[in-house]
């Protein structure tokens, strides 16, 4: 009888144990989380990389972080996800290349009852759990704002833009223009440079208006990649008489605006840090049945000669 009884105990361990080890524990630690980034090179995806790194550790989760060689290398990014999912990780945070194009794979996790949660843009035609962003048309309408407030009627604006098909690139030229107009009724933008994301694409662009003699006072564009691209061709020219005004602010802006450079005026910043904090906090509280909000502002900061020590102090140690 004892031989029986002892022989139940055992076999309820197991079977115990079993279940213990197939199921998900609710501790986030044992939650494993696959980032599938847009850049490990550029300042705003250091910042931000790093801030996802820092939150994860403080969750107590694990993220594993991929991403393909160029912002714009959407191909590459769909592959990093596939990858993601054949792994089985719990959740994904995704930074859409292309926010049409990840459509297909994001829905595979959706469809497989794991949270994704987007950053800086969202996912276009897919249902997904989370948007952690800036309002990308409030801060380029920002930027507008501060160049009618600089040179009223008198406006006339080259935009140098990202992927305009695509969430932040669509966004950012959208609010821009349209903030401008709201601005300054008579402020005109004369060209745009379709320059994806790509800095050297954004320099010679500049260079080939330079050259043509097209008239214009100031740049916007649409990341501060572009906009120092701008800066460095319009300062080889020495056409100190045009401004230009960023979005990201990174550290070499910042530095400029701090020497109150007479080109380079102001950057809008996404603060990038709160973003990755944010995203881990949201896909954290998703993977432990929380409800979270569908779209979630990270906020930003308009950045100019008055703020930029101030602001470099805190984002860039």
């Amino acid at each position: 009888m004892k031989k029986i009884v002892c022989l139940i105990a055992v076999l309820a361990i197991a079977v115990t144990g079993l279940f213990a080890g197939g199921a998900k524990q609710s501790s986030s630690g044992s939650f494993t989380i696959g980032y599938a980034s847009k850049s490990s090179t550029t300042p705003f995806w250091v910042q931000l990389n790093a801030s996802i790194q820092a939150a994860a550790r403080e969750a107590g989760v694990t993220v594993r972080e991929l991403g393909p060689a160029k912002e714009n290398d959407a191909a590459g990014q769909i592959s990093v996800i596939e990858d993601f999912f054949i792994q089985d990780v719990d959740a994904l945070i995704v930074a859409p290349c292309d926010d049409v194009g990840v459509g297909p794979v994001v829905k595979r996790f959706m469809d497989a009852g794991k949270p994704v949660i987007a950053i800086d843009n969202g996912v276009t035609g897919v249902p997904i759990t989370a948007t952690v962003s800036t309002n990308n048309i409030v801060s380029a309408g920002a930027a507008a704002k501060y160049i009618a407030d600089k040179l009223g009627a008198n406006a006339k604006v080259v935009t140098v833009d990202g992927i305009v098909a695509q969430g932040t690139g669509k966004d950012r030229k959208e609010g821009f223009v349209n903030a401008l107009k709201t601005a300054n009724a008579s402020a005109t933008v004369v060209n745009s440079i379709a320059a994806d994301w790509v800095d050297d694409t954004a320099l010679r662009g500049i260079e080939d208006l330079l050259n043509g003699n097209v008239n214009f006072n100031a740049v916007f564009a649409a990341w501060d990649g572009g906009a120092l691209a701008a800066y460095q061709a319009l300062k080889q020219a020495g056409r100190t008489d045009i401004m230009v005004v960023g979005h990201d602010a990174y550290e070499a802006a910042c530095d400029l605006m701090i020497a109150a450079d007479p080109i380079f005026k102001a950057s809008v910043a996404q603060n990038p840090v709160n973003m990755g904090r944010l995203a881990v906090q949201t896909t954290v509280d998703a993977l432990n049945g929380r409800t979270v909000q569908r779209t979630v502002d990270s906020g930003y900061e308009m950045v100019t000669g008055d703020n930029a020590k101030a602001y470099k102090d805190t984002n860039y140690r």
